[in-house]
């Protein structure tokens, strides 16, 4: 879950003005209520889930709708929502050792790199 700093916080660290600081608060609120209900029934909220399509030119013709690709740009929210439950999700796995220690994916201080030297360390004690 998440928390909240208190408002005095706000406004100590501001020079805003009291009304503004206000509805910033609001909508945090609003957003981080958002964000801890979508966990519980396990839904998403559906304006996140649309995305702008643009097409990004790769090198060569832009006119060309070969030589242009598609990237999809979703909703700034739903990408801090899928962070926030990413960051859970695998602090549970670590905390309750469900992961292998041979995973490298998604865990914090392992990549590709540490997996490949492991494997090619592996073959060469072998």
């Amino acid at each position: 879950m998440i928390g909240l700093l208190s408002i005095s916080s706000y406004i100590c660290f501001t020079r805003l003005n009291f009304s503004l600081i206000i509805k910033l608060h609001v909508l945090l609120c609003l957003n981080i209520s958002m964000m801890n209900n979508s966990y519980k029934p396990n839904t998403f909220a559906r304006v996140w889930k649309f995305a702008e399509v643009t097409c990004v030119p790769k090198d060569g013709d832009a006119g060309n709708p070969c030589s242009n690709r598609p990237i999809s740009l979703l909703p700034v929210l739903s990408k801090v929502n899928e962070r926030l439950a990413h960051r859970q999700f695998v602090t549970f796995l670590d905390n309750n050792n469900k992961l292998s220690q041979f995973q490298s994916g998604n865990r914090k201080y392992h990549s590709t790199e540490t997996a490949l030297l492991s494997v090619t360390d592996d073959l060469l004690k072998a």
